[in-house]
């Protein structure tokens, strides 16, 4: 199985470069997981300073999985994050946008 980032190699430094006293900030990216048997996305969201809140693997990667996600971590850990940061991936604004979330999400 082989693990392959979607997101741009750009991203990877700018989350980076975040420093820790921008948190609260939940970060969430979305690799990808393959095989020629079937293909899964694992959901991981991490806060600045690159602790992993939560994990989730997926069979898709559309709006439906972006909230499932999302409302787990709201749920978890009973706060909104300051600033949400994602990569360009179109379901997690629409997930942010029907969560309420749009004013704190960045595309990374």
């Amino acid at each position: 199985m082989s693990l392959r980032w979607c997101e741009s190699p750009g991203n990877a430094a700018r989350i980076a470069a975040l420093s820790a006293d921008q948190a609260p900030t939940a970060i969430i990216g979305c690799p990808h997981m393959g095989s020629s048997a079937s293909d899964a996305y694992l959901w991981r969201a991490v806060d600045a300073e690159g602790e992993v809140l939560d994990v989730l693997v997926q069979t898709r990667r559309n709006k439906r999985a972006a909230l499932k996600l999302m409302r787990k971590l709201l749920k978890k850990y009973g706060f909104v994050p300051d600033k949400l940061v994602t990569d360009d991936l179109r379901s997690y604004g629409a997930a942010a946008s029907e969560l309420g979330l749009a004013k704190r999400h960045e595309r990374g």
